[in-house]
Order: structure tokens, then sequence, then C-alpha cells
């Protein structure tokens, strides 16, 4: 989950990388779930790996859209969400 000391401060403010592109976070984030919008690019399928953060998206920026710190950031995804490094 992306949490930003509350949930709702990452809602509207926060995107994702996918295939290349940023793409918004639309809606609440809810629990350990976000939705994209992707209508303008149909190429982004169910599956696709995505960045919430890292080379293409940093923590800091995240943080500074939601007038918080990247550590509450970094704090705020709890263990249901699974991790994988490439």
């Amino acid at each position: 989950m992306l949490r930003c000391q509350t949930s709702r401060p990452c809602s509207h403010v926060a995107e994702i990388f996918v295939r290349g592109r940023h793409l918004p976070v639309i809606g609440r984030v809810t629990m350990d779930q976000i939705m994209i919008d992707a209508t303008t690019h149909p190429e982004v399928a169910p599956g696709d790996d995505v960045e919430l953060f890292g080379p293409n998206i940093p923590v800091t920026e995240i943080a500074r859209r939601a007038a918080s710190i990247p550590w509450a950031i970094l704090t705020g995804i709890t263990r249901r969400v699974s991790r994988r490094t490439v």
C-alpha cells in the first residue's frame, strides 16, 4: 500500500511508471490498492510491471506532492504488499 501518513494525501497526487510512461493515480488510495488512468494508453495491461518509486519516480517527489517525508512513504507500505526488486 502506498500510504502517506494517511492514504488520502497520496490520492490524486501520486503517479506510477509503466511501459515507459508516467500515469496518474486516480481516486483514493485504499487499503493496498490503487487505480491508475491508462485510458489513453491501450498498451498498458493487467499484469504489467509498474514502478511506484525508484529511478523514474523518486520517493522524494511522491513525499513532496503528498506534503510528507520519504520515510513516511517507505514505512507506510504494509506487509500485505509483495515486493520484487528487479
